[in-house]
Formats: structure tokens, sequence, C-alpha cells
């Protein structure tokens, strides 16, 4: 079973009645989530808003998140 989630709280009931489903975090939230990483890892804005882009660039063009 595979499922598309956007982040929110419905990932932990998949995870309770389906824990072998796949799931897929959308674009804008997987995105989301690297960004607010950055804020915790990356204290220089210009070297995290260029990290940040490079990372959006690299999803564009892979197709997916790692």
């Amino acid at each position: 079973m595979v499922f598309i989630v956007d982040g929110a709280m419905d990932t932990q009931l998949i995870n309770e009645k389906y824990p072998c489903a796949l799931k897929i975090l959308d674009f804008f939230h997987a995105y989301e989530k690297i960004c607010y990483f950055s804020t915790k890892v990356i204290s220089d804005k210009i070297k995290r808003k260029k990290w940040q882009i490079d990372m959006h660039a690299k999803l564009l063009k892979e197709g997916k998140h790692e």
C-alpha cells in the first residue's frame, strides 16, 4: 500500500494502521523540512540560503529526496 502524505499527523495514523506501507512525502513539505533543518545546522544566513537553493535544485533535478 502506498500513501502520499503531507507531513501532518496523518503519517502517525498510517504508521499505526499500516506499518509496512510506503509513505511518500510531497515535495513542498519535504523541502520545508529541509529548510527547517538547515536553520538548525547552518548559522550563517548567506551560506544557509545558498545550501537551500542548491538542495531545491537538486531535488527538482532528481525528482526525489534523500
